[in-house]
């Protein structure tokens, strides 16, 4: 299966996102699930990880509620 350059890197993003996650780095999760979502705002995954790193961080980002 062939991958645009995007997808590889939303899916790259994501993988540094989840492992942040797992090691508890919020601040490193919330920046690439956040970098992931300019690439591809409805990313269902990166929403969760950006939620979820946000929220450990007490961020709120308004932006995304619209």
């Amino acid at each position: 299966q062939i991958y645009s350059m995007s997808e590889t890197e939303v899916k790259d993003l994501l993988k540094s996102a989840r492992d942040s996650i797992a090691a508890k780095k919020w601040k490193e999760a919330h920046e690439y699930a956040k970098d992931a979502l300019v690439i591809d705002k409805k990313n269902y995954n990166a929403l969760v990880f950006y939620g979820l790193a946000s929220a450990q961080l007490h961020q709120y980002d308004e932006q995304l509620l619209r």
